[in-house]
This record gives C-alpha cells, structure tokens and sequence, in this order.
C-alpha cells in the first residue's frame, strides 16, 4: 500500500516527502513521534521503553519479571566486538530466530524469547513506530531523515532526496547511508534490516551491503 502511494506522489522537496511518507505510515497504524520528543542518550538508539513494553505484553502469560525483561534487552543489545558486518549479522539472526533465556526462577525451564512476534497470535504485541530527525552521536553527529522502529529497534532507515535538485540523486542518499553514516554511526546500523531511498518519485531500497545496482526499485504499482 505505501508502494502504490509512493509512486503516486508528485515532486517533493525533503521535508515535504519526510512528512508524507510519515502520513502514509500513520495511515498504515505506525505511531509517530519526533526525535526530539524522546528522552534519551544520543548515543542511544534504541528505543528501550518500548522494547521493554513489547517484552512484557508479549510474555505476560509466562510472567516474565522485570530482571528477565531487563536481561533479554542486554542480550538484544549487547556488542558482539566483531565488524558492523558481523554485528548486524548476528542482529538481524537473533530477531529472527529468538534466543532462550534463564528465568529468574531457576525451577522454571528457559523462557524462549524472540524480539518481533511473527505468529500469528502475538502479532498484536509489535509496536511500529517511525521517527523523524532522530539525532544520533557517534564517531560524527548525524540525524537520519526517519527511522521505523518495530518493537524499539531501528530496523528500517530512510534517506529522501529532492527530485528537483540539481545534481543530486538517490544514489547521493544511498552514498549517505552506506558510506558515511556506515562510518560514524555504526550503533543504528548494527540493527538496520533495510535501508530506504527515495526523491518521491524514484523510490529503492535494500539492505546496508546491498551494491546499489541491485537495489530494488518500485517500478509497477
């Protein structure tokens, strides 16, 4: 649905497609808040208060403690030491396939975590937020143009272009992402599954290694 109205759209400048992308999103139930609404560290990029929400309701029926809910956010977290390869690797890995997880109560068998509810069931339990102008510090102080969180984790990062600017493209976005926020902020990344480019008009996405020759481009409706 957010494909077919994106191809739709007519040229935007960057702040005006942000905006619309975000309302397409909202129509879609995403949550929205701005970056400057969430208290936090900026070197922070998780949004740990819904993980922690998401956690609880999720496993409410298992009784899960606040200690355990605080103990999976470690191992969701926690940095393996590796390249921002491997890091995002294994990330990407353990959201997809869970983890087990000592109860607190040593008498009760390992509680299987995992950090987005696919079945069916519990699919209720995710919470979908996008973000605008989410400043991020690392190695430089950089400000996505919006970030989607699932369940508090920054699995989806956006960067728009203006079409009507000369002399800039997509390709200018995907150099962003993968060059220079790959450099200076490589804490939001260990958890991007996809990265999004767009001017409005011509829209791609892939993930952070992906060449940009093989970017997918939203070419039919």
């Amino acid at each position: 649905y957010v494909k077919r109205k994106i191809m739709k759209m007519p040229y935007f400048n960057e702040s005006q497609l942000e905006q619309s992308i975000i309302s397409l999103l909202q129509e879609q139930g995403y949550d929205y808040a701005k970056g400057e609404d969430i208290t936090r560290d900026l070197d922070e990029v998780v949004l740990r208060d819904d993980l922690a929400t998401y956690l609880r309701n999720r496993y409410k029926n298992d009784s899960i403690t606040d200690t355990e809910v605080e103990a999976a956010i470690r191992v969701i977290t926690q940095k393996q030491g590796g390249t921002l390869y491997a890091e995002n690797c294994h990330t990407i890995n353990l959201l997809m396939d869970g983890f087990s997880l000592k109860r607190e109560d040593t008498t009760k068998q390992n509680l299987y975590i995992y950090p987005i509810a696919f079945d069916e069931p519990n699919q209720k339990h995710n919470i979908f937020k996008v973000v605008n102008q989410f400043d991020i510090v690392g190695l430089q102080h950089r400000i996505p143009d919006a970030i989607i969180f699932v369940n508090g984790l920054p699995l989806v990062v956006f960067e728009f272009k203006n079409a009507l600017k000369q002399n800039t493209t997509i390709e200018n976005a995907y150099k962003q992402l993968t060059i220079r926020y790959r450099r200076d902020i490589p804490a939001l990344l260990k958890y991007t599954a996809f990265i999004v480019i767009s001017d409005g008009v011509n829209n791609k996405f892939g993930t952070l290694y992906t060449p940009y020759e093989f970017f997918y481009a939203w070419r039919k409706v």
